[in-house]
């Protein structure tokens, strides 16, 4: 029911036996434990510390109590927690075997948990329980099994990783150094940390931005996504990489949606994205041949140079009540296949508004017919160069100049005969 202390010069020899320690583990000495389970049990409401001389073939945290690893541990097989708290603390523990957890609660603090293993490791947590960091650098495949939270980060260093089917938090970078892709159907990755965070797996499943920092979550590499979700208050940059998505289902309102120049977001569901009412993307944004984006509401695109590129044969489809879709910044609607693609939905009660700066804005949306469309520009000196418009509602300059390029051809349907305008 006591601890455990083993003098310099001592060898605590054990082999095949079950230990169990309901105090503080300090050995000095030499530990031989082949085979053997030491299970940590203290008094219900007690605090032991693994202190030093930690190394294990079987682990165990039983009883109603606290264990906290002090220092660094190796375990060769498993460590099983079935009740109290293992408080990783500041410590290490490298695991050749799996992690299975039944009950209790683990605490990943500012330690590190590694796996290092060579065959199949299977991590098993539980919600509310974590990692502080965790690495990942075992010769095998590392199988997470259930919730999964790593407070300071992930890194994979080597072997194979499946997390298909869970839910993953990570607090800190989430890094891929073995150039290979995990199995991650089915699974969610959160994002919730406080600084920076930085990915570079190349592949993902839903991807939950929740980063709260200004810098925010940031994309390490060329990216493929799932479901994506940048949740009101977070921030994510997309920085000078491409992000290409596969789900249906995008949200990024109420967010901070960072990027530099040649940041491209793509649009590439099964078939239909419905992108979450306001929303907004800082991106070169381009929909795919044949895919339709759904919009629940407004949608904003924004930054310096960037375009919207709805290809041809895509759709964009207005909300029931309409949309409104704003380009902001120096961001312009560019068709690169004309009007060979459908702006429906309730297209009759939506707008096109353009905001910011720039020379030529709106030059290049295409023949299609339009809602009504607002130019609120940022001074007279930024000029919307009207090119040939159908429009079923109204046209609207509350800034800026109206300054067609030639004679152009506005045509209003909601006259009682639908009338052509001529602009020059």
């Amino acid at each position: 029911t006591g601890g455990l202390t083993g003098d310099p010069a001592a060898v605590l020899r054990a082999t095949a036996a079950a230990l169990s320690v309901g105090g503080d583990w300090r050995v000095d000495g030499t530990a031989l434990l082949g085979m053997s389970t030491v299970t940590f049990a203290p008094l219900a409401g007690s605090t032991a510390s693994i202190i030093s001389g930690a190394s294990f073939d079987f682990l165990s945290i039983a009883g109603d109590s606290v264990l906290r690893l002090s220092t660094s541990a190796l375990v060769l097989s498993t460590v099983t927690v079935t009740a109290g708290t293992f408080d990783l603390a500041a410590g290490t523990i490298t695991v050749r075997g799996d992690w299975l957890q039944s009950g209790g609660q683990v605490l990943g603090g500012a330690g590190v948990a590694a796996t290092d293993g060579t065959g199949l490791q299977t991590v098993r947590g539980l919600a509310g329980s974590s990692f502080g960091a965790f690495v990942s650098s075992g010769t095998g495949t590392l199988f997470v099994a259930g919730p999964f939270e790593a407070l300071r980060g992930f890194t994979w260093r080597r072997g194979l990783l499946s997390f298909a089917g869970q839910d993953l938090k990570i607090g800190g970078d989430f890094l891929n150094q073995t150039g290979s892709a995990p199995a991650f159907a089915g699974s969610t990755v959160t994002f919730n940390g406080a600084s920076t965070q930085t990915v570079t797996f190349l592949t993902l499943g839903s991807v939950v931005v929740a980063n709260t920092s200004a810098a925010g979550l940031r994309l390490g590499v060329n990216s493929t996504y799932g479901n994506f979700s940048l949740l009101p208050g977070a921030a994510f940059d997309g920085g000078l990489r491409s992000l290409t998505f596969t789900g249906s289902q995008w949200d990024s309102a109420g967010a901070s949606y960072l990027s530099s120049v040649g940041h491209v977001v793509t649009w590439n569901p099964p078939s239909v994205v419905t992108v979450g009412a306001g929303s907004i993307v800082n991106a070169r944004l381009v929909l795919p041949p044949g895919k339709t984006a759904a919009l629940s509401g407004d949608l904003s695109v924004g930054g310096a140079g960037n375009v919207c590129d709805p290809q041809s044969g895509s759709s964009v489809l207005n909300a029931a009540a309409g949309s409104t879709l704003t380009f902001t910044g120096s961001a312009e609607l560019v068709p690169s296949a004309g009007g060979n693609w459908v702006y429906g939905g309730n297209s009759a009660d939506s707008w096109l508004v353009f905001t910011g700066s720039g020379s030529a804005r709106g030059a290049s949306i295409s023949s299609n017919t339009f809602g009504s469309v607002r130019v609120s520009l940022d001074s007279a000196g930024e000029t919307f160069r009207m090119p040939n418009l159908t429009l079923a509602g109204s046209l609207v300059v509350e800034g800026g100049a109206l300054r067609p390029v030639g004679a152009k051809t506005l045509t209003l349907g909601w006259l009682p005969v639908p009338r052509n305008v001529f602009v020059a």
